[in-house]
């Protein structure tokens, strides 16, 4: 308190200096105004945080959420403006007394000089400022060159995507407001007796309070990723859109263990937090999802009516198989003087104040909710936990002020002490509450978070002294679009002198735009590694360089022409200028991917690394290698096949360029090493192509169609897999893989890969190499492979006779029809498409999936539910995809097998797709796979809604096919359109001319 009276006397000293030093009268009027603010919004920001203004209060300055409170801050807000105009005019009275005194500007500036080094000192109210700016302007970094200066590996550091975990007991999480250690100790041990019983015959933790975790948002953040709420945007902005970082989260584990997760608070839409939950994979219910009238004078519901909602919805969970996990967040003990129920008069006894009254009720609440617990039994096979969301805050109530001196929070909990690896005896940090809810739910999970990392004495230093890089590790990517195919720098007309607009634009068009760029200033724009558009920002003359793994580009602008120099780490860049806008094509792009300093880094025991590279690009991009812990192995012209046995590697060279009789024995080789399913790696180095294509056949027989085709001059890369299978990646210049663990069995969703259910035939799918036949053959082939759904594409003659065929331009042209379109019956039957595919009616598909009971027709194309449910031979064996509302509720109303929603009209939902799929009753989505890769979080709240969604555009993108799909996609999404699926439970089904 003293301190704080010292800083605003030191600000009064300042606007003396000042006023002394400037007579004029508008200046002393606005001195007055300027000054009168500050110290009134000091004074705020002590009354609320204990504290002068900092980056707590900082992250509150938002005047949307501030209104919306208005009825419960109504007192402070009326007092907060009386002391602002008093304030002013007391300031701007004393300054023309002042005003009569004459002092030399050698003494005013020493005021001035003496009041800004005392404002200026550790905890002082400039200090604070700068402090906040330079958390706001830090370094942009990207997420994993934050973990590398977090001392964290970035290896070590599962990523969300890569989250495998076991579900352990359920978990149930009270999350207290403000209901910090002290009110457990004298004088308030009469308000808790209930928590201190707990606290007594459970685990029982003491707590410290986390930098940047001191508030309802930023407690709850916190407990979810365990990395302290350091934002460079406004707090919960950047979950407004639900965008994606790179951090694991608890919800992430959980989601990987199958547990049901439910979030219940007041007022969810405050500062984003219904957002930022959902962003974590929560289902987040407040008053009105649970129909309870909102309490006056204040957000949300009170604790009272939330505690017997969460109850209501725990009978509804009783009886399901998944896990559960249900966290809540209390409200009853918020500053400044809790949030007083009257219903609570008579139950629970008098107290000295609004405040402590609603502490013991809590405390109530807690007692009648455990007595819930134990009586329907779910103690028997759940965790639960107790701890205060942040220490109480402001400097107004009373009971504050006979709190302990040192002050802190708790963690209860009903797990034993045996489940914790954090030893009980050794305080927490908020960082730990992610790894403590695991373990002692006793989830088993290859997650990893920044408390365990780091050595548990260390942790205080160690989060003050890494707050720019916990913000970087916070700031979302977009994952939309990237940048990798191509950056267009663009000027846009702007009508300020001096000023300009700035497009910056991908292959496909899509742009992103910063606006007021100076000419004559540098700037920076960011890219992640992916080639996503981070940010950018302006940046020093002298200090243009930059020391990120990933991509930016620095740019000015003078007289309408644009500078640009795009560069990644420490490689050289590629500079470039025009008149009005600047292009960096995809070659010099993929420069950096291969450009190696002198010393790489060096290989971890499990890591292999290989490169290929083609005949053209030897020059550019260096040769081709096989890199292994041990040793580097230099490769031969043609076919480079790495093996292991007992530990030991070997790789032989077979020039398949030169050599006939070294391809025989590669492919000799190569049958022995598969049929024993060993593990290999192929390389492909300067040219290995010529002799191969005599062993074409047999090549692709063998499970390598890419090799089988490889055209000279060609890159490749193949090898097998964990899970016995081939997978290839060729490039007209190099191919770069980082293998970990490759010879390692690891586990894998082996029971997927037989589920038939999750792989429609695309088109019937491939048949004699062909794709997109929509025939009798692609039926019966895929048949015998093992596809049971088969998507067919539907389309209408002009004479209204319903046929198969993908679209009636590409039916033109392959079948030399010169006609008008669409044709007759009689004239596409007349046709032969693609010489050996024969035309089918819907008599031919009825005849067929007659002798074929167990197969499910999935159409596409055409639009009439009616007349397609009428004309095919079983409507429970139908599911068809459809292009508009009107037409999907006709479906639904025919009782088909399923109705799949097209892309075209999900998109067109407007405002909250997932509400509306929930009105519509959707259980089945079509889309592309990038639609659902660009807002994970919402598919993956589809999937708890039950919706399936089915993505096509496999095999679409090079690398992106049907195994990458299983692999990395799988279970986001229920299944797949395949062209080659192959079931492990079949026996090969080799495609001849039929």
């Amino acid at each position: 308190m003293l301190f704080f009276i010292f800083q605003v006397f030191l600000l009064v000293l300042l606007f003396f200096g000042l006023t002394l030093l400037f007579k004029n009268k508008v200046i002393r009027i606005v001195l007055s105004i300027v000054f009168s603010a500050f110290i009134t919004f000091q004074c705020i920001s002590y009354y609320f945080g204990s504290s002068l203004i900092d980056y707590k209060f900082m992250e509150h300055v938002n005047l949307t959420d501030a209104w919306s409170l208005r009825g419960f801050y109504m007192t402070e807000i009326i007092l907060g403006s009386i002391a602002f105009v008093a304030g002013a005019f007391v300031l701007f009275a004393l300054s023309r007394m002042l005003g009569r005194i004459k002092l030399s500007a050698w003494v005013a500036g020493g005021l001035v000089l003496l009041a800004c080094v005392g404002l200026a000192v550790p905890g002082g109210a400039f200090n604070n400022l700068y402090y906040v700016y330079k958390v706001k302007n830090a370094e942009e970094k990207t997420f994993d060159t934050a973990l590398e200066d977090l001392s964290i590996d970035t290896n070590a550091y599962v990523k969300p995507e890569a989250v495998t975990a076991t579900a352990g007991k359920n978990i149930i999480v009270l999350s207290l407001e403000s209901l910090e250690r002290g009110f457990l100790e004298p004088p308030f041990t009469s308000l808790t007796p209930t928590l201190q019983k707990l606290a007594k015959e459970n685990t029982y933790f003491k707590m410290w309070q986390t930098p940047g975790s001191g508030w309802t948002e930023a407690s709850i953040y916190t407990s979810i990723t365990g990395v302290p709420a350091f934002f460079r945007s406004p707090k919960g902005e950047i979950f407004q859109n639900t965008q994606i970082n790179d951090i694991t989260s608890i919800g992430h584990v959980l989601e990987a263990a199958g547990y049901d997760m439910d979030y219940y608070l007041a007022k969810k839409e405050f500062a984003g937090l219904d957002k930022m939950l959902t962003h974590f994979g929560f289902e987040v219910y407040s008053e009105k999802d649970l129909g309870l009238p909102s309490a006056k004078n204040f957000w949300g519901m009170h604790d009272k009516d939330l505690f017997e909602a969460v109850k209501q919805q725990l009978l509804k969970k009783k009886t399901q198989e998944e896990p559960f996990a249900v966290f809540m967040n209390t409200i009853s003990g918020h500053f400044p003087n809790g949030v007083y129920d009257a219903r609570m008069e008579g139950v629970i006894p008098p107290r000295k104040s609004d405040l402590e009254f609603m502490v013991s009720a809590v405390d109530y609440y807690i007692n009648d909710f455990f007595e819930f617990l134990e009586k329907e039994g779910f103690l028997e096979n759940t965790v639960v936990y107790i701890y205060p969301d942040h220490m109480f805050m402001g400097s107004a109530s009373q009971a504050v002020n006979s709190f302990s001196k040192q002050r802190g929070l708790y963690v209860i909990s009903t797990a034993p002490e045996a489940n914790f690896s954090h030893p009980v005896e050794q305080p927490l940090f908020q960082i730990d509450l992610p790894r403590i809810l695991l373990d002692g739910a006793d989830i088993k999970t290859n997650a990893a978070f920044i408390a365990d990392f780091v050595e548990p004495s260390k942790k205080k230093k160690y989060i003050r002294s890494n707050v720019t890089n916990f913000l970087s590790l916070n700031e979302p990517k977009v994952l939309d679009y990237d940048y990798s195919n191509s950056i267009q720098l663009e000027l846009l007309p702007h009508y300020t002198p001096g000023m300009h607009g700035l497009n910056i634009t991908q292959e496909d068009g899509f742009s992103n735009t910063i606006n007021d760029l100076k000419e004559g200033t540098l700037y920076r724009i960011f890219f992640d590694p992916d080639m996503n558009y981070i940010s950018y920002k302006d940046i020093p003359d002298d200090k243009p360089l930059w020391r990120g793994e990933s991509a930016s580009i620095v740019f000015s602008i003078e007289n309408d022409r644009l500078y640009g120099y795009l560069s990644k780490g420490k490689n050289i860049g590629v500079a470039k200028s025009g008149e009005g806008s600047v292009l960096f094509t995809e070659e010099d792009i993929d420069i950096f991917e291969d450009w190696e300093l002198a010393n790489p880094k060096k290989l971890d025991e499990d890591q292999i690394n290989v490169k290929s590279v083609g005949y053209d690009a030897l020059k550019t991009r260096g040769p081709s290698y096989i890199k292994t812990r041990k040793e580097d192995h230099v490769l031969g012209r043609g076919l480079n096949l790495l093996t292991i046995r007992d530990s030991v590697f070997s790789v032989q060279t077979f020039d398949t360029w030169e050599r006939e009789e070294d391809t025989k024995t590669f492919v000799d080789t190569l049958s022995k090493i598969l049929k024993a399913k060993q593990k290999f790696i192929i390389v492909a180095n300067d040219e290995a192509s010529r002799n191969l294509s005599n062993y074409r056949d047999t090549i692709a027989a063998l499970g390598l169609p890419l090799l089988s085709e490889l055209d000279k001059r060609e890159a490749y890369v193949g090898y097998l897999n964990q899970d016995g299978y081939v997978l290839e990646e060729k490039d007209d210049k190099s191919v770069s893989i980082e293998y970990r663990g490759w010879w390692m069995s690891l586990p894998r969703k082996i029971s997927m890969k037989n589920e038939r259910s999750r792989f429609i035939a695309h088109a019937g799918g491939r048949v004699n190499g062909k794709v997109y036949t929509n025939s009798l053959k692609a039926l019966n082939h895929n048949y015998r492979k093992g596809f049971r759904y088969f998507e067919i594409d539907i389309l209408e003659t002009s004479d209204g006779a319903l046929v198969a065929g993908h679209d009636w331009e590409s039916w033109k042209k392959r079948t030399g029809f010169n006609g008008s379109l669409p044709p007759t019956k009689r004239q596409y039957d007349q046709y032969v498409r693609m010489e050996q595919f024969a035309p089918m009616d819907m008599r031919i598909l009825n005849d067929w999936f007659k002798k074929h009971p167990d197969a499910i027709l999935v159409t596409d194309k055409i639009n009439n539910p009616k007349k397609m449910a009428s004309n095919f031979i079983d409507k429970d064996r139908l599911m068809l995809e459809v292009f508009s509302w009107e037409a999907f509720r006709e479906a639904k109303a025919l009782q088909l097998r399923g109705v799949l929603l097209s892309g075209n009209v999900f998109n067109s939902i407007k405002g909250d797709k997932r509400k509306k799929l929930r009105e519509e009753q959707v259980k089945y989505l079509a889309l592309p796979r990038k639609a659902v890769l660009a807002n994970k979080s919402l598919f993956h709240q589809l999937k708890k809604d039950g919706i399936r969604t089915y993505v096509f555009h496999v095999n679409y993108e090079e690398g992106k096919d049907e195994r990458y799909v299983y692999e990395y996609e799988l279970g986001l999404v229920h299944g797949m359109y395949a062209d080659t699926w192959e079931f492990p439970d079949m026996q090969p089904t080799e495609e001849k001319a039929e």
